[in-house]
């Protein structure tokens, strides 16, 4: 009895350290895809953070163009539209007298 309990006790171990040799392959496995995936991610974040980065100098390049052309035409074609207006209006006189 007692040394059908200690095979069976053996028996119970082997199969238990073979277990356990079949779960630490299989984790380091898994740990190595996990590996891969978070510097595969890492890299994706990068070229996620470059293109935000662009994006950022476009807008503010195309903010700034905006500001400048505005700057540039608001005062001549105001001008524009005055001496116009300032035109019709004395033509408009100018026909209301004859």
């Amino acid at each position: 009895m007692l040394l059908g309990a200690a095979v069976s006790l053996r028996r119970s171990a082997r199969e238990l350290r073979l277990l356990a040799e079949e779960i630490s392959d299989h984790a380091g496995s898994v740990i190595g895809d996990a590996e891969a995936t978070i510097a595969q991610a890492r890299g994706q974040l990068a070229r996620v953070d470059d293109l935000v980065g662009s994006a950022e100098a476009i807008t503010e390049t195309v903010g700034s163009a905006s500001r400048l052309a505005h700057a540039a035409l608001a005062t001549p074609v105001i001008k524009v539209l005055a001496f116009g207006a300032g035109t019709a209006r004395a033509g408009r006189r100018l026909r209301g007298r004859r």
